[in-house]
């Protein structure tokens, strides 16, 4: 069972991914299936891209997802037969991670299942109708990406905080400075223009 959600913020389980999970073990009881292995994406991008490079030496922007490949790995070589999923959009947002899917699901010939019954390869019907819902699927989380942006944006000309956490030096108005954290940024940047390491003016101001 695979079960992923982008965004947790703390040490427990997600609520979501602890329904996932119940549900595909349902769906693996009701196909009298054993549950041999939890791929548990917790806090997982399904979108978003690091800096990476290939084997040829290309630095490429891709979305690194270790359990994701370790459960294809899994798939192809035959460590589970079964990859349960909730849905589509659990699943992937990105059509490259789809196409990876593909690739083992007609070379073994294993399966894939969901609950919603969004992603299923078993023919050429059921494997067109997944690439249109990931490229929708991806569509929509870029769409949101650049909405939150273009508002971060608006709110920037405007003069106004854009949100999220706390900035160190402001207070949670995010627009009134704190002076004793401002002296602190001040020396830090004094530092660093005198050429200390990042790493030990960090070292210092968590020791202090």
């Amino acid at each position: 069972i695979h079960a992923r959600r982008s965004l947790n913020r703390s040490d427990e389980r997600s609520a979501s991914v602890r329904l996932q999970i119940e549900a595909g073990t349902e769906l693996a009881d009701r196909m009298n299936a054993d549950v041999t292995e939890i791929y548990d994406e917790d806090d997982t991008s399904a979108f978003k891209k690091k800096m990476v490079t290939l084997p040829d030496g290309r630095r490429v922007r891709r979305n690194v997802r270790p359990d994701w490949q370790r459960a294809l790995s899994d798939l192809y070589h035959g460590r589970i037969d079964i990859l349960i999923e909730y849905d589509l959009d659990r699943a992937l947002r990105e059509p490259r991670d789809l196409e990876d899917l593909i690739e083992v699901v007609e070379q073994t010939g294993r399966q894939v299942a969901s609950i919603t019954g969004s992603l299923s390869l078993r023919n050429d019907a059921e494997i067109t109708m997944a690439r249109v819902m990931a490229a929708i699927a991806n569509k929509a989380v870029r769409d949101t990406s650049r909405r939150v942006k273009d508002g971060t944006l608006d709110r920037a000309k405007a003069g106004k905080n854009h949100g999220g956490r706390r900035g160190y030096g402001y207070s949670p108005d995010g627009m009134t400075l704190i002076p004793h954290e401002v002296r602190e940024l001040v020396r830090a940047a004094d530092e660093l223009l005198r050429g200390t390491p990042p790493g030990s003016i960090v070292r210092e101001l968590n020791e202090r």
